[in-house]
C-alpha cells in the first residue's frame, strides 16, 4: 500500500520513506562538527558533499539486500531520521540526490483509465493519478492462479485500512484493474461481512480471533453482529483450510506495543510444524535483520496437541526467506516478478530446513 492515512503519512511521503529506508549511512571515528558530524554515506562520500550537489549527480546505490555493511545504518534509522524521513528527497535534505530515484517511482505507480473510460476506479486509486496497491501485488495473484497454484491471501495490518485494500482486490476481481481490463478473477471477491477479522493476543499469551475491523487506531475494533470467535488453533486452521480466497485481518498492535514491541509479541506467523502442505510466508517492509526489531512474531508447534508458542528474536531472524520477506519496497515498485521470485526462494529454504536437524536446532528456537 502506497500512503498511510492512520500514520499520517501521504503518497509523497511514502516515497520519500522508501528510499529513506534503503539509504545508508555511516559515521566517521572521530566526528567532524557540524549539522552531519562526520556522516557519510556507505560509499564514504560526505552527507554535506553530497547535500551540495545537485540532483542530477549519480547518488550512492540503495541497498535492499538482507544483509547490513558493517558500521551501516539506514538514513531512516538514523538521528535524521525525523528531519528528513518524509522530506528525504527535498532541496534542503542530503537525500536531494535521489530524487531522480523518487521521480522514477512516481512515474511507476502512475495509473492511466480504462481505455474508453474517464477515469479510475476510485479503489483502485484514491487519487485518481496513482495506484493504492502496488501493481506488483496484482501480477503476483495472476500469476499464481494462472499457474493453478493453491494459495490464500491474508492481508495484515496494524491499521484500520483492511478494508479499503479489500474494496481494491474487490475491484481488480471485478476486472476493474486497468492492467487486467475485463480478466476476472471471481474467487478473490473478499466478503467485506465475512472475511474481516479482529486479532487479539489473550493473556496467556495465545492468540484469537472474531470478525469485524478496525475503524479507529485508538481501538482494537468493533466486531461484526454475531461475530464468530476462533481461537488460536481454529485461526490456523482458517487460514489453512478455509472456504474464502482472501481475509483481512486486523493484527493486535496495543499487544505489540505493551510489551515493548518486541519481535515475539508483533504479528504472528504460524508455522505447524508437522504441517509441510501448508507453507505461511509473511511480506512486510518492518521485518529487519535485527533480533531486536521485527513486527513478525513467528510462532511454532511441534506436536498437534500441543500449543503454538513464539519464537525468539534470533529465530525469527533466522528465518528470513523462508517464512519471513522483508519488503524493500523500491524492489516491487519497480519489479513486477520481485514477490514471485521470492515465494520460490522461500519454498526452496523451507525444503532445506526440514531436511537439516542441525539448522533446525538453531533456527526453530521458542522464548520460553
Amino acid at each position: 500500500m502506497v500512503g498511510d492515512p492512520a500514520g499520517g503519512d501521504t503518497f509523497e511521503d511514502c516515497l520519500n520513506k522508501m528510499l529513506c529506508k534503503n539509504a545508508f549511512i555511516r559515521k566517521k571515528i572521530p566526528a567532524a562538527e557540524g549539522k552531519f558530524g562526520g556522516w557519510t554515506w556507505h560509499n564514504g562520500i560526505a552527507l554535506l558533499e553530497a547535500c551540495q550537489k545537485a540532483p542530477a549527480e549519480a547518488p550512492p546505490a540503495v541497498l535492499t539486500n538482507w544483509d547490513i555493511k558493517p558500521g551501516c545504518m539506514a538514513m531512516y534509522k538514523s538521528p535524521f531520521k525525523k528531519e528528513f524521513a518524509k522530506s528525504f528527497t527535498a532541496p534542503a535534505s542530503p537525500g536531494r540526490i535521489y530524487r531522480k530515484q523518487y521521480e522514477q517511482l512516481e512515474k511507476a505507480l502512475r495509473v492511466t483509465p480504462i481505455q474508453g473510460e474517464d477515469a479510475v476506479d476510485p479503489r483502485i486509486s484514491h487519487d485518481g493519478v496513482h495506484h493504492f496497491l502496488i501493481p506488483a501485488f496484482f501480477h503476483t495473484l495472476a500469476q499464481l492462479s494462472q499457474l493453478r497454484r493453491n494459495f490464500r491471501v491474508v492481508i495484515r495490518t496494524f491499521g484500520t485500512d483492511g478494508k479499503k485494500v479489500a474494496e481494491a482486490i474487490n475491484a481488480w476481481a471485478e476486472g476493474r484493474h486497468p492492467l487486467y481490463p475485463g480478466q476476472y478473477f471471481p474467487t478473490f471477491k473478499v466478503n467485506v461481512t465475512q472475511d474481516l477479522w479482529l486479532g487479539e493476543y489473550k493473556t496467556d499469551g495465545s492468540f484469537g480471533m472474531e470478525q469485524g475491523e478496525r475503524t479507529s487506531a485508538d481501538v482494537k475494533g468493533k466486531p461484526t453482529s454475531g461475530a464468530q470467535k476462533l481461537n488460536e488453533t481454529e485461526c490456523v486452521s482458517l487460514l489453512n483450510t478455509g472456504k474464502s480466497k482472501v481475509l483481512v485481518l486486523s493484527d493486535d498492535y496495543f499487544w505489540w506495543k505493551n510489551h515493548g514491541y518486541v519481535p515475539s509479541s508483533g504479528k504472528p506467523l504460524w508455522l505447524d510444524w508437522n504441517d509441510s502442505k501448508c507453507h505461511h510466508i509473511f511480506f512486510d517492509d518492518n521485518i529487519h535483520n535485527d533480533p531486536n526489531d521485527s513486527i513478525v512474531s513467528v510462532r511454532l508447534r511441534r506436536e498437534k496437541s500441543s500449543g503454538f508458542q513464539a519464537l525468539t528474536g534470533e529465530s525469527i531472524r533466522l528465518l528470513q526467506e523462508r517464512v519471513l520477506v522483508r519488503v524493500p519496497t523500491v524492489e516491487p515498485v519497480l519489479k513486477q516478478d520481485w514477490f514471485l521470485r521470492k515465494i520460490e526462494i522461500c519454498e526452496r529454504n523451507m525444503v532445506n530446513l526440514r531436511a537439516s536437524k542441525a539448522e533446525q536446532l538453531r533456527c526453530l528456537q521458542t522464548s520460553k
